[in-house]
């Protein structure tokens, strides 16, 4: 982990693992999925971290089945608006809010640190890379052709928010 991480607070990262689930369209961020690790190394002052981030299940649209697929692909613009109606309803004030707008909003919590950090991971994603990591899933190719389009318009979404702020 280099250096200007370890000074991001847990806020700090809460608001990352927003973003992150905002750019992979993760819709089941619940109180159950999200974690604390205890360092008790020196129990007379224990470190207490937010855990990385772990069940994506629902992200990238895997898990949209085959008839919704098929209306996805036999509409012009299915695959290019499925993003965005990726809502933030496990959090009570995202109900109606997108998970891009919903983690924008957070924003206002990150240390200086906190949103350096986003602008470096953020930014300018390496959607090439990300590319190559779904494509060698194996994943059929309408999932594949849904699970790059979500990746990509939720990253050109999440740049111009922090790029407004």
């Amino acid at each position: 982990m280099a250096e200007a991480e370890h000074s991001l607070s847990a806020l700090d990262w809460f608001v990352v693992y927003l973003f992150f689930d905002a750019l992979i369209g993760n819709v089941d961020r619940r109180s159950s999925n999200w974690a604390l690790e205890f360092d008790w190394s020196d129990p007379k002052d224990p470190c207490v971290r937010l855990a990385p981030s772990f069940d994506h299940a629902s992200s990238l649209g895997v898990s949209m089945r085959h008839r919704g697929l098929e209306r996805l692909a036999a509409n012009p613009d299915g695959f290019r608006t499925y993003p965005f109606k990726a809502k933030a309803t496990r959090f009570e004030d995202g109900i109606n809010a997108s998970l891009v707008d919903h983690a924008c909003t957070y924003l206002r919590f990150c240390t200086a640190d906190g949103r350096a950090f986003l602008d470096r991971q953020f930014l300018q994603p390496p959607l090439n890379a990300i590319s190559l990591i779904i494509e060698s899933a194996k994943l059929s190719p309408a999932i594949t052709t849904l699970a790059n389009t979500i990746i990509t318009t939720n990253a050109e979404r999440i740049a111009q928010c922090l790029s407004q702020r």
